[in-house]
């Protein structure tokens, strides 16, 4: 076999070719500009451990007074002694005579006539068929159609509080301006010494309206009594009755916010000042009560009994807000939120039950909740099977969603909400909210075709300039909401 060996190849110097680096590097050099000094210094040999005399003189004879340092000091043994004089000092602004004369015009009768300013025929006709004139006419026309149309449906000129009664039960006479009660609504154990935090109509119910008395109490007073179990009311009143509310819902905790299902009446659910959602079933209470008045025997007459409801159930207070729930708003049929936290857009047929609602507080979180889920808790045994046994204990929001400022990542303590859903499956899902700084904040849900959506808080608009206290929706104008603040 042959064996192949490399053979060495020593390298070859090439010849140095200048890239202008020494240039640089000359630049960089430091090079003397001027002959080197020598300097000796000697000392006569007699003046070696001679005998010094120091004196004082004059700091301005120092020949080295440039660069001598002389620090000042307090010497105990020198005192400055400062002379009082008593002076007398008055001041007075100078004093000098002017005169002036106003200037005085006569009054002159005066006469004054105009006239519009008129366009020739010519140019009125070449205005109107310009093409800046159909330009002009086409961007306006719904404006003016829509304008013309309130014009000819709505009398803008029409006193609207004149259709509220005759003139003969009117309010008052027309120098009267205040309104004067009509009826009071009140009761000595469960309204006295209390304030009215929330009010709601009863949905599908003529006459019937709902507040919740919480106590009124200074902040001082609430940091006593924290911890402390207290009970809230709910009172129903009919205005048939103005002496003994229909039902009265008692929670654990002064109730700030209650809501009633908008399809079904009887389903109330609310938010205590824990933090916890109470859910109140109406229906249950009326079956309870009329067993109760058939076991008891008792002949009362109609109107006088007062039904007394404890929550069905309440929530665990580690799944629940940590504040006090400020307000609370149900889910249409059309919008769903599921256990993973997505939100989806389903078909519904009918006017479509709801299920869900969602609850916001000053903690910077909205929770979702789902009345399934409260009935799975209520009930064990309808659980589905294969269920995993790893979830909390208790009645949870089945979704969570963080609110944090996109600028300062900040927690945004919400008080109060609006939700929009709209009709189209195409259209955004959000949630209009107010702090309690006084800023508007929009939160996006779900957005149909945006791909990598995230949802959250998508802007933080300045306000007011303190806590909002109300924010409602105008019935007329849906696009059109009104916060109260400051």
């Amino acid at each position: 076999d042959e064996v192949w060996v490399d053979s060495y190849t020593p390298p070859v110097s090439k010849e140095w070719v200048s890239q202008g680096s020494e240039a640089e590097i000359a630049d960089e050099a430091v090079v003397p500009t001027r002959p080197v000094f020598v300097l000796q210094m000697a000392r006569a040999r007699r003046e070696f451990k001679a005998v010094y005399r120091f004196s004082d003189r004059p700091a301005a004879e120092d020949p080295n007074g440039t660069q001598n340092d002389v620090r000042k000091y307090n010497d105990p043994n020198f005192d400055l002694a400062r002379r009082e004089h008593d002076l007398a000092i008055q001041v007075a602004p100078p004093m000098a005579d002017a005169k002036t004369q106003t200037s005085w015009f006569r009054p002159v009768n005066l006469a004054l006539q105009y006239e519009a300013r008129d366009m020739e025929p010519k140019q009125m006709a070449r205005a109107l068929d310009s093409d800046s004139m159909r330009k002009f006419l086409t961007q306006i026309r719904e404006g003016y159609e829509e304008a013309l149309q309130q014009n000819e449906t709505i009398d803008i000129f029409k006193d609207d509080f004149a259709d509220l009664a005759e003139e003969e039960a009117s309010l008052g006479n027309k120098n009267d301006s205040d309104l004067r009660e009509q009826a009071s609504y009140y009761h000595l154990d469960y309204c006295g010494g209390r304030i009215l935090a929330f009010i709601d109509w009863q949905p599908l119910t003529k006459g019937v309206v709902a507040v919740s008395c919480a106590q009124k109490l200074t902040f001082e007073e609430r940091v006593q009594v924290a911890g402390k179990v207290q009970t809230g009311y709910i009172l129903l009143w009919n205005f048939s009755d103005p002496i003994h509310p229909q039902y009265v819902l008692e929670a654990p905790g002064d109730v700030y916010c209650f809501r009633f299902c908008p399809n079904n009446p009887d389903i109330v659910v609310g938010g205590v000042s824990s933090g916890q959602v109470c859910l109140w079933n109406l229906a249950t209470a009326r079956e309870a009560a009329r067993e109760a008045k058939a076991l008891a025997d008792e002949a009362a007459e109609e109107g006088m009994q007062t039904i007394t409801a404890q929550p069905m159930i309440l929530s665990a207070v580690d799944q629940s807000h940590r504040r006090t729930v400020t307000d609370i708003t149900w889910l249409p049929p059309s919008f769903e939120v599921s256990e993973k936290g997505k939100y989806l857009r389903k078909t519904v047929t009918g006017s479509g039950e709801m299920h869900q609602f969602c609850s916001v507080a000053a903690d910077g979180q909205v929770l979702f909740w789902d009345l399934r889920k409260a009935n799975e808790v209520l009930n064990p045994e309808e659980k589905k099977e294969g269920e995993a046994k790893s979830k909390k204990e208790g009645w949870g929001p089945i979704s969570k969603l963080a609110l944090q400022d996109p600028d300062g990542g900040n927690e945004l303590g919400c008080c109060f909400q609006l939700l929009e859903i709209p009709e189209s499956h195409e259209g955004a899902c959000r949630i209009f909210a107010v702090t309690e700084d006084g800023e508007i904040v929009t939160i996006e849900l779900l957005v149909p075709g945006q791909e990598n959506f995230v949802k959250g808080v998508r802007h933080v608009l300045p306000g007011h300039y303190g806590p909002c206290t109300a924010l409602q929706r105008s019935p007329f104008m849906g696009h059109v909401a009104l916060s109260v603040g400051d």
